[in-house]
């Protein structure tokens, strides 16, 4: 099951509340957010009206960072209702995190027409960041946000009371205390998370290696379709404008009219595909992303080493993975997507040593 976490800002803890905005952040980095445009304006309190309301970036038309494969809806609870279903449906399976989430849950579920008509690709159980942290030894009402302070961009950290920028920190302040990397080192295997580091990264930079390859077949595939559809629409246009000169001769005019329009629509048709057909992947995006999964491959490699040397200690080790932990948050903020097919090329690559990096790279560390 994806991991989605969940977080509203409503018009207050009563049972009569109503929804101000709603935010889901899957694990994988897909984001939903919704503002609402039929809430209980009579409801809002002077906090929420200082807080919350100003930090409405759709309603105020503010500036923020957006996600590629991210939705982003203002509109009554119908519309925020249907932009939600259907965002929800990528997942094959959902497991909602919200934070102290009596009030998110609910409200979540009202959404639906209660808890019994929920999308059925989402448990129907909800779990709780707070009760996590609980059980990690931490208090349950610990700063969220210096929590995950430096995991967030200077915009987000702005933003607490937003209900987009609240649920990153949900995702962040959960991934932490899941690896619980800085509080609990005894209940950790320190050395084995860095070989998994290095194992996941391995496989990573190779998968976007691959993924590299294949758009850089599929675009030099279709620049050479497009440039036969450009020839193809000069060399029609060129039969058009004949056939103009044909039937002002006079010269088979029934004729040349039928065949005119045709050319003229396959003309059309050639230049309205060229026209909206639609951005594709960047192929550089993809080799920055393996270059940046061999880096920390190499910083992993080396830490290896300096553990089997006995060069750091137990402190440094845990700061070192939590540093790569931010890195590889950073990373995957941004989403590249990747087809079966390539993760199965790279794991075989990987496994044969058929791998894009010579064996000296994987050495040098």
């Amino acid at each position: 099951m994806t991991k989605v976490f969940l977080d509203t800002e409503f018009t207050g803890l009563h049972q009569g509340t109503s929804l101000i905005s709603l935010a889901l952040v899957a694990e994988s980095g897909e984001e939903f957010y919704g503002e609402f445009t039929d809430y209980d304006k009579k409801q809002l309190n002077e906090w929420l009206k200082e807080n919350v309301i100003p930090k409405l970036w759709l309603t105020n038309n503010l500036p923020f960072q957006k996600s590629s494969e991210g939705v982003y809806q203002r509109g009554d609870r119908k519309t925020i209702k249907e932009a939600l279903e259907k965002w929800l449906t990528q997942f094959e399976g959902i497991e909602i995190w919200a934070d102290v989430l009596a009030y998110d849950w609910v409200l979540f579920c009202e959404l639906f027409g209660g808890a019994l008509n929920l999308p059925k690709n989402i448990f129907f159980i909800p779990f709780d960041l707070a009760t996590l942290a609980k059980i990690k030894g931490l208090d349950p009402d610990f700063s969220r946000f210096e929590y995950s302070q430096k995991y967030l961009s200077d915009e987000e950290q702005k933003m607490q009371h937003n209900a987009l920028s609240d649920a990153k920190t949900q995702c962040i302040c959960y991934q932490k205390l899941l690896s619980n990397m800085t509080t609990d080192n005894n209940h950790i295997d320190l050395t084995a998370r860095i070989k998994q580091y290095r194992v996941d990264f391995c496989y990573s930079k190779e998968l976007f290696f691959v993924a590299a390859q294949r758009i850089r077949n599929e675009n030099n595939k279709r620049f050479v379709q497009n440039r036969i559809l450009n020839i193809t629409s000069i060399l029609l246009a060129i039969i058009t404008a004949s056939g103009v000169a044909f039937y002002f001769t006079k010269i088979n005019e029934e004729a040349t009219v039928i065949i005119m329009g045709l050319l003229a629509i396959i003309s059309l048709g050639i230049a309205i595909y060229l026209i909206i057909e639609k951005k594709h992947d960047n192929e550089d995006e993809y080799i920055k992303r393996a270059e940046e999964y061999l880096n920390l491959y190499k910083y992993t490699k080396n830490i290896e080493s300096k553990i089997s040397e006995n060069q750091i200690s137990k402190e440094e080790l845990a700061k070192e993975i939590d540093k790569i932990h931010l890195s590889q948050y950073r990373i995957s903020t941004h989403i590249l997507h990747t087809t079966d097919e390539d993760r199965q090329k790279s794991w075989k690559q990987v496994q044969h040593g058929g791998s894009q990096y010579s064996e000296k790279d994987f050495q040098l560390t």
